[in-house]
C-alpha cells in the first residue's frame, strides 16, 4: 500500500464568543484561544496570526485528523464553540517583501538578485502587475509570460 503523502499543514479556526461564554467561561472567553494556542505550540505548530497555525513538520491528513480528535478530547467545549475549522496543505511560500521594497524604491540589490534567481515567476508576476522589473533576468521572465497576459504600461528597470 502506498504511503500517504506528507505536507506542511495550515490550521485556521474561528470560535463563537457567545458560545464560548456559555460553554467555556463567561468571564474570560478569550482564554480559550490561549489554551488552543499553547496546545498547538506544544504539537510543533507555529502561530501565524490570530487563529492561524502552520505545522513545523510535514504530516499526513490522518495525523491531522488524530490531532483534532485529541484536541476535542482535551477541550470538550471546542466543538460546541466553533464557527469554522479548516486545514489545508501548504505549498511553497514566497516572501513578497522584495516586491514592496521595489515598489517603494528601497532596493537591496543582493536581496533582489537572490529573489530573481529563486523566484523568477513571482518576479515576472510582479512585473506584470506593477510594471517594475529588476535586472536583465527579470526581463526575460517578464517577456516570456507577457505573451499570455495583458500588460498595462511598460515595465521600469530598477
Amino acid at each position: 500500500m502506498e504511503e500517504e503523502p506528507r505536507y506542511y499543514k495550515a490550521l485556521y479556526f474561528d470560535l463563537n464568543v457567545k458560545r464560548l461564554q456559555m460553554n467555556f467561561s463567561a468571564k474570560n472567553p478569550n482564554e480559550a484561544y490561549r489554551k488552543i494556542q499553547r496546545y498547538l505550540l506544544k504539537q510543533n505548530f507555529s502561530h501565524i496570526q490570530y487563529s492561524g497555525y502552520h505545522s513545523r513538520y510535514k504530516t499526513t491528513d490522518l495525523e491531522i485528523f488524530n490531532l483534532i480528535w485529541l484536541m476535542n478530547q482535551k477541550f470538550p467545549w471546542m466543538s460546541q464553540c466553533l464557527n469554522h475549522f479548516e486545514v489545508t496543505n501548504i505549498g511553497k511560500n514566497y516572501d513578497l517583501m522584495w516586491l514592496l521594497d521595489a515598489m517603494n524604491s528601497n532596493v537591496d540589490n543582493d536581496r533582489m538578485q537572490a529573489k530573481i534567481e529563486s523566484d523568477s515567476l513571482w518576479l515576472a508576476a510582479g512585473c506584470l502587475r506593477f510594471g517594475v522589473c529588476l535586472k536583465k533576468n527579470a526581463l526575460l521572465s517578464f517577456y516570456s509570460i507577457k505573451k499570455n497576459h495583458v500588460l498595462i504600461g511598460n515595465p521600469k528597470i530598477l
